[in-house]
């Protein structure tokens, strides 16, 4: 006898909040113009509404980091390794040029 079993993960419960949606098209903006070698974008899903792309490439590098975003109402979510990503680069562009203006 097989058993199939198929796991999937709410992902309602595992959103951390990253802040207000517009806050962080500002804060792609920025790190997109930070750096020569990386490429930050936001894109939006053409297949389902409030869902978007976060993405870093780096020049040079095969790989091309991506994380899901959800908008919801003015606020932007993501799962904590999404989160984490984009944190992580908020605070090396603090580190680097100080606080956003």
């Amino acid at each position: 006898m097989d058993v199939l079993v198929t796991l999937q993960s709410n992902a309602e419960l595992t959103l951390l909040e990253i802040g207000r949606f517009s806050d962080l098209m500002y804060l792609t903006e920025k790190l997109d113009e930070a750096w020569d070698e990386l490429r930050f974008t936001l894109r939006a899903d053409p297949d389902e509404k409030g869902v978007f792309y976060f993405e870093k490439d780096q020049e040079g590098e095969p790989e091309l980091l991506v994380g899901r975003v959800l908008k919801i109402k003015e606020k932007a979510y993501a799962e904590p390794v999404v989160h984490d990503l984009i944190m992580s680069e908020y605070d090396h562009f603090v580190q680097e040029f100080g606080p956003m203006e």
